[in-house]
């Protein structure tokens, strides 16, 4: 009897060593569960097919549904859909951004927003926003990776939990020049491309594509 008991005794001992050694991987500090995730169902994201012309601007908000921190920013994976497609981009914006007034570094951010393609679900949103704009231009390609400096339009410190931060940013290369608002809504979970005027339309695009 008592073999029996000491027996199940080291049983026990031996099952609760190995459950202690099999502790999920993702305890051990890995940054990927420290990232935020929105879950927004497909039917919910907003529709761009229903979005109209605001007195001539056309102006795009986008579901945000990840974000995570980088290298200096909070990146955003933003989506929409248009038709049966799904759209996506990545815009990464500066953290710690200041009120932009006072010294000219804090109303002009260089490298303060940042537009990374995810693929083929960005080249449809490039040419979704290009059929927005009543451009013929076929199907796009979204450069993988672009880098703007910004006009910070905000008189307070940026909020990334609540706030509702304006910016204007600059796309240009020797023949043309382009810009565009980014407004953002952390409250609703919502960036918008809004359009700064009309007549950058045929520049942005080939800014923007490859």
């Amino acid at each position: 009897m008592k073999f029996i008991t000491a027996f199940i005794i080291l049983s026990l001992s031996l099952l609760g060593c190995k459950n202690q050694n099999s502790k999920p991987s993702n305890e051990s500090g890995s940054t990927l569960n420290n990232q935020p995730k929105v879950s927004v169902a497909t039917e919910s994201l907003v529709q761009l097919d229903n979005v109209l012309s605001n007195e001539g601007f056309i102006n795009l908000p986008l579901n945000i549904v990840e974000q995570r921190h980088q290298d200096g920013y909070v990146l955003y994976t933003i989506q929409a859909m248009s038709k049966n497609d799904l759209l996506e981009l990545i815009v990464g914006l500066k953290e710690g951004v200041p009120a932009g007034d006072g010294a000219p570094e804090n109303k002009f951010l260089v490298d303060g927003i940042i537009f990374e393609s995810t693929g083929p679900k960005s080249d449809q949103l490039l040419t979704t926003l290009a059929q927005k704009y009543q451009l013929n231009s076929g199907k796009l390609i979204m450069k993988d990776r672009q880098v703007f400096t910004c006009t910070n339009l905000n008189k307070t410190p940026v909020d990334y939990q609540s706030g509702t931060p304006k910016f204007k940013i600059f796309l240009k290369n020797r023949r043309e020049t382009a810009e565009l608002y980014i407004n953002f809504d952390f409250k609703n979970s919502i960036i918008s491309l809004n359009e700064k005027d009309p007549q950058y339309r045929t520049a942005l695009i080939n800014l923007l594509k490859e």
